[in-house]
């Protein structure tokens, strides 16, 4: 605080501050600030207690002055709205008391809270250096805000409050209405740390919401998933075809909170019973990142946990270890799915090499848009699948991009551009015959070419992972990971394959493949597994400013790849 400064670094914080502000409430604030800094400075013990009763009284009385500056209310006038805010601001004050006097709070919530806040920009930002978690109270328009900042200068709690016009915030977008229930219980008796602790009983939550999928899971070393919940979005999206970012992210806002608690519930722990809160940090749709990644970061806060911000193709790559005890590594990684496709060599946690991506489109992507040429709904790649297993997938004779090359990488684009020339081709030639569109006319030629789409598209992968088998020998296992793994077509393919080569063959259970929160968790658990030195090496240690990210290789030092930009 204002004592790290020293007296003249105090003096010019404080002009700096009165000169930025225009309200004499603000300027209270900063006086309430100075003397606390002040306090702790000259090493007075009850210098916190001090500070907490002096911000309560700063709350009420500053409510009081602006309420002046709200006009009239009707029928009370000027009187009334100093008497309403002051009201408010005495609420605030009580429950600010009420619950930092309990020792327990991690996290203070005022009345109506609507999000999380981090401080940032100056002059606050410069002091507190840690960052902080707030609440905010839209009562009177955001009237106070309410500060914790725990162990600060080793001097334990520190409150501060000011107003929102005098510090320039950042809002983040998280629910977290139930976090008072999920306060940190410091005076009761806690798990052992992490380090001391066998990897068998460790406990991580994991949340997902990179993409459409809202989870929460609870997974135990011992790889045993305690309690879980996956919310899909499919009608949400259906009318449009594909994932619409916008509703995504609202959605995961509505999702993630009860889902949360009902974990716990279900489980019958709290937060005080988990070592960690692993959250996916990305790639994704941004929006959908930064609500989940915030909200594991207020949930690691408040739990005083480590936070773990975790890759999602990570999560993927390490699935299959959840569900198959023996896989060891390095083993040779398929990651298919509607954002990626790669060939991976996966030699530890945290160690990925990247032998081959795609130069366009991803799998995944392709089997959408292919579902979206023919009609066949969405979710695309399972109605593919579906339509696949009744069409003859020797009726059309489509594209096999990049088979048999040298080049290690794939392409989809040409495959799916042909798919919709042959289905406009189709169309025009029923509907010159019989004046009829093709999908009332011939339900077969639908299911005909979603079959040779499926049978090319496996063929590419098939080839391609043929050829990084030959390059990866050291490979243990042919492993396959990512939404598009749940497709029994491919899964046999590749189990061909493997065999061919004398390699064995491991794919998670479908409900594994496509996005949930397990496998961030488990993602968790493999990091936590690590010595604390191996961690820091690898740059898997993560704090509360760790960024939600909208791309994340796996490999970033991969040679980039003609085509594949920032995909790869």
């Amino acid at each position: 605080m204002f004592a790290r400064l020293g007296a003249k670094g105090a003096a010019l914080a404080l002009a700096i501050a009165c000169a930025r502000v225009a309200s004499p409430g603000a300027a209270a604030v900063w006086l309430v600030n100075l003397l606390a800094a002040v306090l702790r400075g000259a090493g007075n013990k009850k210098a916190p207690s001090a500070v907490l009763w002096l911000t309560a009284v700063a709350q009420v009385v500053i409510g009081g002055v602006s309420g002046l500056g709200l006009g009239p209310v009707p029928h009370f006038g000027m009187a009334g709205a100093a008497a309403v805010q002051l009201v408010a601001s005495a609420i605030r004050a009580a429950l600010l008391v009420a619950l930092l006097r309990s020792g327990r709070a991690a996290v203070t919530l005022a009345v109506g809270t609507v999000g999380a806040v981090r401080l940032q920009g100056v002059p606050f930002g410069a002091i507190l250096r840690t960052g902080a978690t707030a609440a905010v109270s839209p009562i009177m328009s955001i009237t106070a805000i309410i500060l914790l900042n725990r162990g600060v200068a080793g001097h334990g709690p520190t409150v501060l409050a000011g107003f929102g016009n005098s510090t320039r915030l950042e809002f983040l977008p998280t629910p977290l209405g139930f976090a008072i229930g999920a306060a940190q219980r410091s005076r009761r008796q806690s798990r052992p740390p992490v380090k001391s602790r066998l990897r068998g009983t460790m406990l991580v939550l994991g949340i997902e919401s990179s993409c459409d999928e809202t989870a929460v899971a609870l997974v135990r070393g011992d790889r045993t998933v305690v309690a879980q919940r996956i919310a899909s979005q499919d009608e949400a999206h259906r009318p449009f075809g594909g994932v619409v970012p916008e509703l995504a992210a609202r959605a995961h806002v509505d999702r993630l909170t009860p889902m949360v608690a009902d974990v716990l519930q279900e489980a019958g722990m709290t937060l005080a019973d988990i070592d960690a809160v692993a959250a996916t940090a990305g790639p994704g749709l941004i929006g959908g990142v930064m609500v989940g990644l915030v909200t594991g970061k207020a949930l690691a806060f408040a739990a005083g946990k480590p936070l773990l911000a975790i890759n999602h193709l990570e999560g993927h790559a390490l699935s299959p270890r959840l569900s198959d005890a023996g896989l060891g590594f390095p083993y040779l990684l398929l990651l298919v799915s509607g954002g990626h496709c790669q060939l991976l060599g996966v030699e530890g946690v945290g160690r990925y090499r990247r032998l081959a991506t795609t130069i366009d489109d991803a799998i995944g992507e392709a089997f959408d848009k292919t579902a979206k040429v023919l009609g066949l709904g969405f979710p695309g790649g399972p109605a593919v699948e579906r339509a696949a297993a009744r069409g003859n997938a020797r009726r059309f004779v489509l594209p096999r991009p990049l088979l048999g090359r040298d080049e290690p990488h794939f392409s989809f684009a040409g495959l799916k551009s042909a798919v919709l020339r042959q289905w406009q081709a189709l169309g025009q030639a029923a509907e010159h015959a019989s004046g009829q569109a093709l999908p009332e006319q011939d339900e077969t030629a639908r299911d005909d070419l979603a079959a040779a789409f499926q049978q090319a598209a496996t063929d590419c992968l098939v080839d391609r992972t043929a050829r990084a088998l030959r390059g990866f020998p050291q490979a243990t296992a042919l492993v396959v990971a990512g939404g598009v793994a749940s497709n029994q077509h491919i899964r046999s393919a590749l189990s061909a394959l493997a065999a061919q080569h004398g390699t064995a063959f491991v794919a998670p259970p479908l409900w594994l493949c496509t996005d949930n929160a397990a496998m961030i968790a488990w993602a968790g658990v493999e990091r936590l597994a690590l010595s604390a030195a191996d961690r820091a090496a690898l740059g898997l240690v993560d704090g509360l400013e760790a960024p939600a990210r909208p791309r994340w290789p796996l490999d970033p030092g991969a040679e980039p790849v003609r085509g594949a930009g920032v995909r790869a």
